[in-house]
């Protein structure tokens, strides 16, 4: 049997004492398990749920591994700088080394 997944967005908000034109990204409170193994819950803190967004999209149609990532980690602490990439309609976010990753593999 495969592992069992489960993602759950449990707040939302932007970060407080911030100019809301100046943060441009969504924060939250994420519940992530996988299998019996939780990684995030209410208690972990607040990750930047609108790149989570994007880098769990990707994963879609792309694997998300060490030697092959979709982005830093599948849920980041920060990703507080966007850049279009040339010749295409993504983008590279930008953030700081901390969050929670885990890889992410099809299987045929």
């Amino acid at each position: 049997m495969k592992n069992q997944f489960e993602l759950k967005l449990l707040a939302i908000q932007w970060l407080e004492n911030a100019d809301e034109k100046e943060d441009l990204c969504a924060h939250g409170n994420v519940l992530v398990r996988i299998g019996s193994t939780v990684l995030s819950d209410a208690t972990s803190g607040r990750w930047t749920v609108s790149a989570t967004a994007l880098f769990l999209l990707r994963t879609l149609t792309q694997n998300h591994t060490v030697a092959a990532p979709v982005g830093d980690q599948l849920l980041p602490c920060c990703g507080f700088t966007m850049w279009p990439l040339a010749n295409s309609d993504d983008v590279l976010v930008f953030g700081c080394p901390n969050g929670i990753d885990w890889a992410v593999e099809h299987v045929p």
